[in-house]
């Protein structure tokens, strides 16, 4: 394998680092999983699965639970860790898919 080839970029690479950049990073990926995203639940009060903010960060607000709570703004680094690993995987299999087509 021509390590080279397989990493230079080209205008379609660039496309696909940034669109599973923003995939990764800005979809709450543990949301995909709640069943209450994908149907109506009666005691359902919400969470987005598309965020504004990356799903490592947790800005500060307040909002409504069992009390009126407030909240600092929060990092995640596991989830840090775990985007950046699935962004890699991610752009290495398109990379691999990308390359074996140009062969």
């Amino acid at each position: 394998m021509d390590w080279k080839e397989f990493f230079r970029l080209n205008k379609l690479k660039i496309f696909f680092i940034i669109l599973t950049f923003l995939i990764v990073f800005f979809v709450k990926i543990p949301a995909l999983f709640e069943s209450c995203n994908w149907r109506a639940c009666p005691d359902y009060i919400g969470t987005d699965i598309i965020s504004v903010y990356p799903s490592f960060y947790r800005p500060a607000g307040c909002g409504w639970g069992i009390a009126y709570i407030c909240w600092e703004a929060s990092w995640s680094i596991p989830m840090l860790v775990f985007d950046i690993v699935i962004w890699t995987i991610l752009n290495l299999i398109i990379f691999s898919v990308i390359y074996k087509l140009k062969k």
